[in-house]
């Protein structure tokens, strides 16, 4: 877990990196504060159960970078000169509640005399938010974030034993929302927004069902830049010729479409459902697996391949195809499904669709992908379902060819499965044809 925010953390100083004389400019930074009164989403059947309060509510403090046109940018031109943030969001949980009632679905399991909280949670996460639409009073736009969160009040089998939503105190966030802001003046502007943003440990621990939760938000703005981005546009479409002639963008390097693949390979790491499962409905009282919170962490490995098109600057798209390696098949063969029948292998294999986003040397990486075999016994047949989904952020490295590191979440219908380490090498077959 502590590799996994070293690289949040280094990814976040990445966003920020600026030359001396962007520094010196006030009217790159700006601010905002927002409020969030949003709601725990309830993800299927079984959380519905036991499920009792949803309610939640955040403060969100950001500090906002924006890309102007004066800026030697190809990237930001390309995103409407976009905006990247560091914000800390502290979230007050104490109002999702759970309790498991009496039920043989939950085998030794017994309901306990209290009501399990949440706990509130601190978040410090890195955002990059791109307007659609910017007129003279009106900004719309939308926003991805990926960071670290905090919890103080996680799982505790003697006083919280039904908060099966956070295992451990150190998270995963990712953020996501769009926002419509109205100028009051040239610098200040009022927000309304819908956000959702989720923390987990990536499956590192148990237990790890997740905390998912949206709603709207409000807001001020402090956007001191917004006049001069205003200006620009509306010289842009006063003068067909603005768009070459104002701004250092302009014929940097010509850019073409191309051809790539992706080869990748990635080592990772998880806890079991089969273990926390056994020791949280299978153990009685009075056995010592009953209170037992420390759980083996397994390697994981995996490789892809891939067909990419990159058609802008920004994105590319395409498919490819996984190979997952779990040794611990044998483990829940041995520990887990001795009486059953299903069948076990370490090798899992997919074919995914591919989508990345670039923004100079940052990438966000998603993919969405069909097992073609998978054998992992009976648990994974319940609970997995066919599909997968990763997402993740890279930092790739010009010097050594576009040479990428970064980390992946992959999961089941927003569950994480595990987490990864991934290097990736691209490596281009064919350019297309010329364009800007």
């Amino acid at each position: 877990m502590k590799k996994i925010l070293i690289t949040i953390i280094v990814g976040l100083t990445a966003m920020f990196r600026l030359s001396a004389s962007e520094i010196d400019s006030t009217k790159h930074w700006g601010y905002s504060l927002s409020l969030n009164p949003t709601r725990l989403l309830i993800m299927d059947e079984y959380q519905r159960k036991w499920q009792k309060k949803t309610n939640n509510f955040s403060i969100d403090l950001s500090a906002i970078r924006q890309w102007l046109p004066n800026d030697s940018s190809q990237t930001a031109a390309d995103y409407n000169y976009p905006a990247l943030s560091i914000s800390l969001k502290y979230s007050l949980n104490h109002g999702v509640i759970m309790h498991r009632p009496p039920s043989s679905a939950w085998q030794f399991r017994d309901e306990v005399n209290y009501d399990s909280q949440m706990g509130n949670s601190l978040s410090l996460y890195g955002s990059f938010i791109r307007p659609i639409i910017r007129t003279r009073k009106w900004v719309f736009d939308y926003s991805l974030g990926f960071g670290a969160a905090y919890s103080h009040r996680i799982y505790n089998p003697y006083n919280n034993a039904d908060n099966e939503l956070v295992g451990s105190h150190l998270s995963i966030y990712f953020g996501a929302g769009t926002h419509l802001t109205y100028m009051v003046t040239n610098d200040f502007g009022v927000r309304l927004g819908l956000d959702y943003w989720h923390i987990s440990n990536g499956a590192i621990d148990r237990p790890n069902k997740g905390a998912n939760s949206i709603g709207p938000s409000i807001g001020v703005v402090y956007a001191p830049y917004h006049e001069e981005l205003n200006n620009y546009r509306r010289n842009k479409i006063k003068d067909k010729t603005i768009n070459e002639a104002s701004s250092p963008v302009e014929n940097i390097r010509s850019w073409h479409p191309y051809l790539f693949t992706n080869v990748a390979f990635a080592i990772g790491a998880k806890t079991l459902h089969e273990d926390w499962n056994h020791c949280y409905f299978g153990s009685k009282p009075d056995d010592k697996e009953y209170y037992r919170t420390d759980y083996t962490i397994h390697a994981t490995y995996s490789a892809q391949l891939d067909l990419m098109y990159r058609y802008a600057r920004r994105w590319a798209s395409g498919i490819g195809f996984d190979v997952f390696y779990g040794h611990y098949a044998k483990t829940i063969a041995r520990v887990y499904d001795t009486d059953t029948d299903y069948r076990h292998s370490p090798w899992s294999t997919g074919i995914a669709l591919k989508h990345e986003i670039y923004f100079d040397r940052l990438l966000c990486q998603i993919g969405i992908g069909y097992y073609l075999h998978r054998e992992m016994g009976y648990f994974a047949s319940l609970v997995d379902k066919p599909y997968y989904e990763r997402v993740g952020i890279s930092y790739d490295f010009p010097r050594l060819g576009g040479f990428r590191i970064g980390f992946n979440i992959k999961a089941h219908f927003t569950k994480a499965d595990y987490t990864e380490l991934i290097i990736t090498m691209p490596i281009k077959i064919k350019t297309l044809s010329n364009r800007k």
